[in-house]
């Protein structure tokens, strides 16, 4: 046994046997029970699972200080983290952790697929996009985040401990937390397959999306614009491209004039080329029309 499965919970009673159910593999299975008022704690022993520990932060506050907490506490080598809400689909804790046992990777995300919560309806898969694939693509993340299930990440403990979360975050915790790693340099795998079932509810804190936009922001702040600009051309990315990441980077940290400056520079070539510059990444258009 070298993986732990991290659960953060708060009032999950509802759904916590589920998560709980979805693990198969012999791992250990840390819930970190944000002082629930329900019988999610109950619930959660009653499905008898001998490797489950259950703890609580040291006062309740934000979700970050919650996940920083699970991270404290593991003790294997490796960790994955499942959502209360959510479950595993077969097969997955292996998958996630192959890479990771190999030394081929200290992050690893996969796909998702999401479920209506209410009535177990499947909507749609989430897909990592086929321009995310290989180690230096993680830093097109800061673009946007393009990984559907950045929340549920594989990792080695080792180098999530050095990364740690925010603990004033409540929203964008999980970005902040991959946005450090990459910076950081640490090597990322990301798989096609789905291995993660994701429930949508309409109540959940995730669709306040003025709260997450603004959560985001600061996340990305604490990243300079010319060191990401450094990561990007390190990874083998053009001027160009760089500069068209750095763009969307602004807009989403609400900084306008700084997007300006970036369109700025990228006009002189993007106005006047009939270049597609990514034909199979996020934008495979001809650079005249991208920037009209």
């Amino acid at each position: 046994m070298d993986t732990t499965v991290l659960i953060p919970a708060w009032n999950a009673e509802a759904y916590i046997e589920r998560a709980l159910g979805s693990i198969h593999e012999d791992v250990a299975v840390l819930l970190i029970d944000d002082f629930s008022s329900d019988r999610t704690v109950e619930r959660a022993q009653s499905v008898g699972l001998k490797k489950l520990r259950i703890l609580r932060p040291s006062r309740k506050e934000c979700l970050g200080l919650v996940r920083q907490t699970a991270l404290d506490a593991v003790e294997t080598p490796y960790a994955v983290w499942l959502d209360a809400d959510d479950a595993f689909l077969p097969g997955r804790i292996g998958r996630m952790i192959a890479p990771l046992r190999a030394g081929f990777a200290e992050f690893v995300s996969d796909s998702p697929e999401l479920v209506d919560g209410a009535s177990g309806r499947f909507i749609r898969d989430l897909p990592i996009p086929d321009f995310i694939s290989e180690d230096r693509d993680k830093v097109r993340l800061f673009e946007r985040n393009w990984l559907p299930g950045i929340a549920h990440v594989a990792f080695r403990t080792e180098i999530g401990r050095q990364i740690g979360y925010d603990t004033k975050l409540h929203g964008g915790d999980d970005s902040d937390f991959v946005w450090r790693a990459i910076a950081a340099g640490a090597k990322f795998e990301f798989i096609h397959q789905k291995g993660y079932r994701m429930y949508a509810y309409a109540g959940s804190d995730s669709r306040n999306v003025e709260k997450q936009r603004a959560m985001v922001a600061r996340a990305l702040k604490k990243h300079r614009y010319g060191d990401v600009k450094n990561l990007y051309l390190r990874n083998g990315f053009s001027e160009q491209v760089t500069l068209w990441g750095l763009c969307s980077m602004a807009l989403f940290r609400g900084e306008m004039d700084e997007a300006s400056k970036f369109l700025k520079l990228l006009e002189p070539n993007a106005r006047k080329t009939l270049e597609v510059l990514e034909p199979a990444g996020p934008y495979p258009v001809l650079e005249a029309w991208r920037f009209s």
